[in-house]
């Protein structure tokens, strides 16, 4: 099972590389491995993917070296935790209150 932290491309400071173009010719999207064995490593893929029922087309590039600045990742595990339990939360008030208006 594969886990990504997906950012726009606008939202990263770019050395001043554009992103390549996936093979559907989209711009290829700047993200973050959450898998346990790549944890916070940077990849390329295509925009589509993770995207509920999007077909997309399997893009994939590690980002190596410093193409990319390593500072500029969005959050931390803990910052990502965090934010998953308030959406928990969040989720669960909603369903209440669904529950509540039927």
């Amino acid at each position: 099972m594969s886990s990504s932290t997906t950012t726009s491309s606008s939202s990263f400071a770019k050395q001043n590389l554009p992103h390549p173009l996936c093979f559907c010719e989209i711009e290829a999207q700047l993200r973050f491995s959450n898998t346990q064995n790549n944890s916070g490593r940077p990849f390329l893929s295509c925009p589509k993917y993770n995207k509920e029922g999007l077909p997309y087309c399997k893009y994939f590039k590690w980002v190596e070296g410093h193409e990319y600045k390593m500072a500029d990742r969005p959050e931390t595990d803990a910052e990502f935790c965090s934010k998953e339990k308030e959406l928990k939360m969040l989720v669960n008030e909603i369903e209440k209150l669904i529950i509540d208006l039927r």
